[in-house]
């Protein structure tokens, strides 16, 4: 019998066999709700207000890059009650016109050829339709130069915040890979300038998006890094590199802000979310553990024999409900708990001490589950449950929501851990670059070479805290810097394939990559 199955059948029978129980009210504070107003009608915390509140402060219009990007999106991908929602919020009353960007091109093989440089003519369509739209890329392009970045939070449905739609977060992404298609054209062109400008926006939309309150925006943010990784290579072992272009290339880098973690998220929008959600719990029955176990996509439903969603949120509506047992306050206070340790991940200094936490807390997780499981076949316990039914009530309720929200905070940290390599990798390949361009068009034989010339000192490995590799390839044609990566293990700057770890950086000669 599955664990969900369990918690039905034990809530049944509390129900059962004491009747109607008062139900546990939610108590705004700092401890449980963190805030305490603003307030929805039914006396529920507003989180989306709040955040709204606080991310749109002094934000105007005309300074929104936000606003040009929505204007890339074709109207018909909005929701109306989305866009009626969120333009008040934005301060206008409609969107620029003139600027879509739909490309009908970013099939697989497309988005292969154009993640190197390309010519015309290996894409006909797709270059026609970059020269087409120049005018709306170069205004996007333009708009991630824009301080601010506001994308408000709006929602038509229950729980508010595991509904809000973030219409932005995919679309950017789309943004990012029309950029980076024309970057790598301009690269096979020879117009180097023109590339770096395009791989530039790139990365400075990943800033503004990284803005977002959620972790899955601050993840998307990343994501667009990374598009920018492989042009920026291409541009830098580029033959036609210029000593004026590398130096520019090396100063704008430096004026580029590191990406925040993921996990800085888990103060913003992330905690938001999961207090909101058990604040909505806390004022239902069965069906709403069924409608969000189902928008989790985990299965409850196979524990009744009903077919369709309606009629067996029906049935549930009708059971006794084990959740006048519950008190959501223990939950609310575990949850922050949480939260609050995952939230200290994203200040630690190395990738080290942030799994430890993370360890610690997945460690918890499963201690929590192993004492429910416990409690669940232990039959002294059971007793003791059914005299106290609001004890194991909660503490199954505890373990549901945690399980079933909390996010994956380690694989988030390790992502962004990742991208904090390729930070000094880029930076050290800037400088060779600029040493090669000086020099004839040779690469340093080591790393010490470009230091102090065109480096204060080697970065260090963030994983291991020594300088970073370095290797001079195919008789001095080509250069692979590279971190050992998570894992702690040198793979001698192999690409990221299963079973090899390494973050690695390639200078080569175009045709010549592998």
């Amino acid at each position: 019998m599955t664990f969900h199955a369990l918690i039905f059948l034990g809530g049944f029978l509390f129900a059962r066999m004491w009747g109607a129980a008062e139900r546990v009210p939610v108590e705004p504070g700092p401890q449980t709700t963190v805030i305490v107003e603003p307030l929805l009608e039914d006396g529920r915390i507003d989180y989306i207000a709040a955040l709204n509140r606080r991310l749109g402060e002094g934000v105007e219009p005309g300074e929104n890059a936000y606003i040009d990007l929505l204007a890339t999106i074709p109207p018909a991908e909005l929701e109306g009650w989305w866009v009626e929602g969120a333009m008040p919020l934005l301060g206008v009353d409609r969107l620029p016109e003139g600027r879509v960007l739909a490309p009908d091109w970013m099939g697989a093989e497309a988005l292969e050829v154009v993640s190197r440089p390309w010519r015309a003519e290996e894409l006909p369509g797709v270059s026609r339709w970059l020269d087409e739209h120049a005018a709306a890329i170069d205004a996007a392009a333009g708009a991630s130069k824009k301080a601010k970045y506001f994308a408000p939070l709006v929602s038509n449905a229950e729980p508010p915040m595991l509904h809000a739609l973030l219409p932005q977060l995919g679309r950017v992404r789309r943004l990012g890979n029309v950029l980076r298609a024309r970057a790598e054209r301009r690269i096979a062109a020879g117009d180097l300038e023109g590339a770096w400008g395009d791989v530039l926006s790139i990365k400075r939309w990943a800033r503004l998006v990284s803005r977002e309150p959620t972790m899955i925006g601050k993840l998307v943010a990343l994501s667009l890094e990374g598009l920018s990784r492989e042009p920026t290579e291409h541009l830098l072992s580029s033959p036609a590199l210029t000593a004026a272009l590398v130096k520019r290339v090396r100063a704008d880098l430096a004026k580029l802000d590191p990406l925040p973690s993921p996990l800085v998220a888990i103060s913003e929008g992330e905690r938001a979310f999961g207090l909101d959600t058990v604040q909505w719990f806390a004022r239902g029955g069965l069906e709403r553990i069924d409608q969000l176990v189902g928008l989790m996509n985990t299965p409850l439903g196979k524990v009744f024999d009903q077919a369709d969603s309606e009629r067996r949120a029906d049935v549930l509506r009708r059971l006794p409900n084990p959740l006048v047992y519950w008190d959501p306050n223990v939950t609310l206070r575990v949850m922050n708990r949480y939260y609050d340790a995952a939230a200290a991940m994203a200040d630690t200094p190395t990738a080290h001490a942030a799994r430890e936490i993370g360890d610690e807390i997945e460690q918890e997780t499963m201690r929590m589950s192993g004492s429910l499981r416990g409690t669940l076949r232990n039959p002294a316990a059971l007793l003791r449950a059914v005299v106290q039914p609001r004890t194991l009530v909660t503490q199954m309720m505890t373990h549901l929501t945690i399980s079933l929200i909390m996010p994956a905070i380690n694989a988030a940290e390790r992502t962004k851990r990742i991208f904090d390599a390729y930070t000094p990798l880029q930076e050290v390949a800037a400088a060779i670059a600029h040493y090669r361009v000086e020099h004839d068009g040779r690469y340093p034989p080591s790393l010490d070479a470009v230091v102090p010339g065109y480096l204060d000192a080697v970065p260090v490995d963030p994983f291991t805290g020594v300088p970073l590799r370095y290797r001079v390839d195919d008789g001095g044609r080509a250069v692979t810097i590279w971190s050992v990566g998570p894992d702690g293990r040198d793979d001698g700057g192999g690409p990221r394939t299963e079973g090899v770890d390494d973050v690695s950086v390639r200078l080569a000669p175009p045709l010549e990559r592998p």
